[in-house]
């Protein structure tokens, strides 16, 4: 420590100045716990924050200004930032190309559906125009297809018109939607007669896909359509309207007795 009247360095525990006899207070003794650093010149320990060493008066000053600035220190911390730097631009180089690949790979995908969307045919489903119906009595029904031709019509009249204009098809039929039916679409009931309750009547399609696709540009959709026959009236229910009267009985039992041979010769 220091001696509080002449600045003299002096021993930590003195209770006076060796070179002046001057007291020491407790005060200057807490001095012991501030920093020391060591003069370059002399080698005299010093107070950290000394301008000038009070042993040999050289200038100490540099000497603490280096140490506190810590060249090593300020080198290591400029590469950890040019590091930290560098490692950002990789990420945003690499944060780029990913924005790049998802927008490339959203404006493919948006070529492909328009492409899809263009070249995708319209399809129509047949069976939203064919009605199976089994009408009549047990064991002698009758079945029937029907196919709405108005409801077809209605809806694809002018497509159908387009088409066959733009294309220069030639027409033989009363519309191009009965033209498209007759050479595109057919079917045929597995049986159509003699039906009784419990029997199951199909509808089989056959149709020319390949040709409602290149000539009319329709896709063609349709699954066979199956019909069980129920609640079919039993015959012997059934009471003809009109029956022979007495007198129409009597002749026809009349005209029967005449045509049976008299038999004259008994063998």
């Amino acid at each position: 420590m220091r001696c509080s009247r002449c600045g003299k360095e002096i021993p930590n525990d003195s209770v006076f100045c060796p070179e002046c006899g001057a007291e020491q207070t407790t005060e200057e003794k807490t001095e012991e716990n501030e920093k020391k650093i060591r003069c370059p010149k002399c080698g005299s320990e010093i107070p950290e924050d000394s301008v000038f060493c009070p042993e040999c008066g050289n200038s100490v000053r540099e000497n603490v200004l280096q140490k506190k600035i810590h060249p090593q220190k300020i080198i290591q911390q400029a590469v950890e930032q040019v590091s930290t730097i560098s490692k950002k631009k990789v990420e945003l180089k690499k944060r780029d190309k990913i924005i790049g690949a998802a927008a490339g790979i959203i404006l493919l995908l948006c070529v492909v559906i328009s492409g899809i969307m263009v070249t995708r045919k319209p399809t129509i489903n047949l069976n939203d125009y064919m009605t199976v119906s089994i009408e009549g009595y047990d064991t002698v029904g009758q079945a029937s297809a029907v196919f709405d031709s108005e409801k077809f019509q209605k809806k694809y009249e002018k497509k159908l018109r387009k088409v066959i204009s733009k294309k220069h098809i030639e027409s033989t039929y009363s519309s191009v939607t009965e033209q498209f039916w007759s050479t595109c679409v057919s079917g045929t009931l597995s049986k159509d007669s003699g039906i009784s309750n419990g029997d199951v009547i199909t509808y089989t399609w056959s149709c020319n896909k390949e040709r409602a696709s290149s000539m009319y540009g329709f896709k063609l959709k349709y699954q066979d359509i199956e019909v069980k026959a129920k609640n079919l009236e039993e015959v012997s229910a059934v009471v003809p309207s009109e029956l022979p009267s007495e007198e129409e009985s009597l002749s026809i039992t009349r005209f029967a007795a005449l045509m049976i041979p008299v038999v004259t010769d008994w063998p």
